[in-house]
């Protein structure tokens, strides 16, 4: 290998384009999980929170 891209053909561009952008989609997928498992999270943590007190009552 020298370094030089021309023994690529057009074929192997679009499949790393393709590649890099489903990494690129399961990352924002994963990402919004996180996201959406974090504010779960922080939501059962108020109204365990609420639950304590008595205006909730």
């Amino acid at each position: 290998m020298t370094g030089r891209i021309e023994w690529c053909s057009k074929d192997t561009f679009l499949l790393a384009d393709w590649v890099i952008a489903e990494a690129e989609r399961h990352l924002v997928s994963l990402y919004k999980r996180a996201k959406f498992k974090q504010a779960h999270a922080r939501t059962i943590d108020l109204a365990t929170e609420l639950n304590k007190t008595d205006v909730y009552r």
